[in-house]
């Protein structure tokens, strides 16, 4: 991870932590039922990938990511998601010469089934299942190469919901994907808004 971008992930988690250590406002409690919960929700934020095959491990593959989703409950969504790799990381030359056995996140796409525990008006707990594909690009000894997956995928994520629709998300996903002989796992820390 370049200077530039380990700031911009400092920045994000010290925000993102500081929202979820402040409390929350009276004001903000959502007054949710299961039948009022349905509808749309998009979302952003900035992940980063381990790399591990045996002999070799990789971290700090940084990608920023989309989300769109339709809850169909309080208690159960469809989450769809896509991302590449962070501005800087661009595969130029500069960025092969400097670490010659770097790898980066070419595109990742992936669709989840979330399911959320309301653990109160302003937490939720949520689990989440699916499939992703993601493709990696690596350069060993100036060879260009890359590797591809198509996978099941899987997590778990907190929620703190803001106020107007906002909420902060962090997630753990010990299986991002995993390919022939190699497997990543990612942490994610994002922003949705509930439409």
């Amino acid at each position: 991870m370049n200077k530039q971008s380990l700031r911009f992930a400092l920045a994000i988690v010290a925000a993102g932590l500081s929202l979820l250590a402040a409390p929350a406002p009276a004001a903000a409690a959502p007054q949710m039922d299961a039948g009022s919960a349905q509808g749309w929700f998009v979302g952003a934020g900035l992940g980063t990938v381990d790399y591990s095959e045996p002999g070799f491990s990789a971290s700090s593959l940084d990608y920023l990511y989309v989300q769109a989703g339709w809850r169909f409950n309080r208690y159960l969504a469809l989450d769809a998601r896509a991302a590449t790799n962070l501005p800087g990381d661009c595969g130029c030359d500069y960025y092969y010469n400097t670490n010659p056995f770097e790898l980066r996140v070419r595109s990742l796409y992936g669709v989840y089934l979330r399911a959320t525990a309301p653990l109160s008006p302003h937490w939720d707990l949520y689990a989440l299942a699916g499939y992703a594909s993601l493709s990696l690009d690596a350069n060993a000894n100036f060879s260009f190469t890359g590797a591809t997956a198509h996978s099941t995928s899987f997590g778990l994520g907190g929620s703190w919901k803001i106020d107007n629709g906002f909420a902060v998300d962090l997630e753990l996903l010990p299986r991002l994907a995993q390919g022939e002989g190699w497997r990543t796992d990612a942490l994610n820390l994002g922003f949705h808004y509930d439409y």
